[in-house]
Order: structure tokens, then C-alpha cells, then sequence
């Protein structure tokens, strides 16, 4: 798997968390929407993303996010299957195509691998 960051946010902020959680160095890349000037739900946020990860099919992506408005309604729009992570256990919206809902990170292990 590849993994990106895709994240709103200020430059110093996001970087910051991910130099502190320790996790910066699994991910191939890091968007961030202060550094590029747009923001999800933007598609044009996205298309710097797949540009990152090398143009993939858009079917063999999935979104992880916990912004409805912002991750899965990108998500969705750019036409990748969408994972949203709920762990608070929000009502989930009626009539949107969310692939895949957790509440817990560790879940994201039994989800079928994408090809």
C-alpha cells in the first residue's frame, strides 16, 4: 500500500502533529492545503494527490477521513470510495455512498484490500 496525508490545515500546525504522533515516515507524501492553496472538498486537492501517488485508477484509492463535509464529500465528488472514520458514532447521513464506516482505527485491518 501507499499511503498519503491529505489534510486542511496551516503548514506548521499539520506537520508539527505528524513530526509528534511519529508516523510521518509511512506515508509517501503530505498535502496540506495551506501549502497548496486549496482545500477538500476542492477536486483540484485531490488531482495534487493523485499526482503524489502517481496517478492511480481512482478505484483503487480509498479515502480515510472524519470530515463529512470536508474528506468524505471529497472524496466522494472525485469519485474514490470514501471510509469515514466515526468514532464517536455520529447518525450516519441518509443517500451518501460511503463505502465503509469504523470507529476505530484498528478496523481498517478487516477491510478488503483494494486492487
Amino acid at each position: 500500500y501507499q499511503m498519503i496525508v491529505l489534510t486542511n490545515g496551516l503548514q506548521d500546525v499539520q506537520r508539527s502533529r505528524l513530526a509528534g504522533c511519529g508516523l510521518q515516515d509511512y506515508f509517501a507524501g503530505i498535502v496540506i492545503s495551506d501549502e497548496v492553496g486549496v482545500a477538500k472538498p476542492d477536486p483540484r486537492i485531490f488531482d495534487i494527490a493523485f499526482q503524489q501517488m502517481g496517478n492511480p485508477p481512482r478505484n483503487a484509492v480509498l479515502m480515510i477521513g472524519d470530515g463529512l463535509s470536508s474528506d468524505i464529500r471529497g472524496a466522494i465528488g472525485y469519485g474514490v470510495d470514501a471510509c469515514w472514520f466515526n468514532p464517536h458514532g455520529a447518525t450516519r447521513p441518509d443517500g451518501w455512498p460511503i463505502r465503509y464506516e469504523i470507529t476505530r482505527l484498528t478496523e481498517l485491518l478487516s477491510l478488503p484490500a483494494k486492487e
